[in-house]
């Protein structure tokens, strides 16, 4: 008998899914580069430490105004 698992109530941990991404994207990265967009969407942001030790959020698509 299959047991169905409410995903809503699934505890992940955050170093367990850090890992696993840093491992995809890492292997992505030295076996076919030219994948590497597909870790990415137009809502992607990257965290980048301060030099005081605040981490600031930074989207990583180029912003252009017309």
């Amino acid at each position: 008998m299959a047991t169905q698992v409410d995903e809503s109530t699934v505890k992940l941990d955050p170093k367990v899914v850090g890992n696993a991404f840093a491992e995809q994207y890492y292997n992505t990265l030295s076996k076919s580069p030219e994948l590497l967009h597909n870790f990415y969407n137009d809502a992607s942001l990257i965290g980048r430490p301060g030099s005081d030790g605040s981490v600031s959020p930074i989207s990583t698509l180029e912003v252009s105004f017309v």
